[in-house]
């Protein structure tokens, strides 16, 4: 099954939940520093994971004995960062190389991009132009045939918040998208989106603001695979869709220690050619961030979100999560984290009329830890291990995963 990401795209402006592939970007997502700067990174990391396919127990591989696997994971990137009075321009570009000692099928090169203009102007307005591009593999849980498929995200976001008088401002933004699959039988969910919003803020010049918008967007499918006439089903022919979205967003500090944030949204999906695939209703996610002290931070969260999937008997799913990441900066230097995650996903919309499959529900919880070292001003040493577990009404679904990684980065 192929995951379209295009929806947590487009949402990424609005939302801190967006799913993004970690393993291309952890290596080499380097903070743009204050002011001007330029910066070249290396980096080399070695991951195990103890169930590479995200197979059930018992399953190994079609020719092969085992599920596990090394993985050595080389990066490099290059960031830039220059201020011209109230204007700034940023870049960064980075790459992975990943290498798997037994699954050479599975090898592969992932690659960030994001560059931007900001600027301010009036008493307390800002507007922007960014860039963004990603390339990386699909989660292996999320396809069926559990082959390596690559997906290479770009979009353009141009946006705007000006004051107009008081605490009031007006703000809105464009955003272009495409998403490309690298795997043939995955083309089907390649797509191309445009989005445009507008919106009133709140905003007294404190920390504290409300933010109310409304976004449309249309979303097209160029490449749709169509099912064996033979089948005498009726065909997927076109996918595109329009999305409208009302969203309330906010961010409220009610003491120097804590911060409540997120948004409520009510959306409507409604397909061109496929009423059976609309979709409407709320999608929200509240943070809430307790510094406890200087050093220790506990961070809970709660989500509801409809995104895109394709995997040839759904086209897009609920998810309904929450997740606590306690943080804790146990010397200068040494900085450790934890996450516990849980998220439920309700697969619906069927993927081609005619075909009755059973949808399938799923369960997944995620217990994890971490560390940074920064060991000098140039070298950083990293470390993480995790555990994942889900469980799906089809059972062959079902899986454990245990992943083991370390890197050391260096900065010129």
């Amino acid at each position: 099954m192929q995951r379209s990401v295009v929806f947590t795209l487009l949402s990424a402006t609005w939302s801190a939940h967006a799913q993004t592939q970690a393993a291309a970007k952890a290596a080499i997502d380097p903070s743009l520093d204050d002011g001007d700067a330029f910066h070249v990174y290396v980096g080399q990391g070695l991951k195990y994971e103890s169930n590479v396919f995200k197979l059930a127990d018992g399953t190994n591989p079609v020719g092969e004995t085992h599920q596990d696997d090394w993985v050595s994971l080389t990066s490099a990137g290059i960031d830039f960062n220059k201020q011209f009075g109230r204007q700034r321009i940023y870049a960064l570009l980075g790459g992975t190389i990943a290498r798997y000692a037994s699954f050479d099928q599975l090898d592969y090169e992932s690659e960030t991009i994001r560059a931007g203009w900001t600027t301010g102007f009036g008493s307390d307005s800002t507007a922007s132009i960014k860039y963004q591009n990603y390339r990386a593999p699909v989660d292996m849980a999320d396809r069926l045939d559990r082959r390596l498929n690559i997906v290479t995200d770009n979009r353009i976001i141009g946006d705007a918040a000006v004051r107009v008088g008081g605490p009031w401002m007006i703000v809105g933004g464009v955003i272009a998208a495409r998403s490309r699959n690298s795997l043939d039988d995955a083309k089907g969910g390649d797509n191309d989106s445009f989005a445009g919003e507008a919106g009133l803020r709140y905003a007294p010049r404190t920390d504290n603001w409300l933010d109310l918008r409304y976004r449309q967007s249309k979303y097209d499918y160029p490449n749709v695979i169509l099912p064996d006439p033979s089948l005498g089903l009726s065909p997927t022919a076109d996918n595109s869709f329009k999305q409208r979205e009302w969203r309330l967003s906010a961010l409220y500090e009610p003491t120097g220690i804590s911060t409540f944030d997120g948004y409520v949204a009510w959306l409507q999906r409604d397909h061109d050619h496929l009423s059976e695939r609309d979709f409407s209703g709320w999608t929200g996610q509240l943070n809430y961030t307790w510094n406890v002290t200087t050093i220790t931070a506990l961070k809970f969260q709660i989500y509801r979100d409809l995104g895109a999937i394709n995997d040839g008997s759904a086209t897009y799913a609920r998810t309904t999560g929450a997740a606590f990441r306690p943080s804790w900066q146990a010397t200068p230097k040494l900085a450790w984290g934890a996450v516990v995650d849980w998220r439920k996903r309700d697969y619906e919309g069927n993927q081609v009329v005619g075909l009755n499959v059973d949808q399938r529900r799923e369960n997944v919880w995620t217990l994890g830890i971490n560390a940074d070292w920064q060991v000098t001003p140039r070298w950083l040493v990293q470390a993480s291990l995790s555990s994942a577990h889900r469980n799906s009404t089809r059972h062959e679904d079902n899986y454990d995963d245990v992943v083991a990684y370390a890197n050391v980065r260096y900065r010129f």
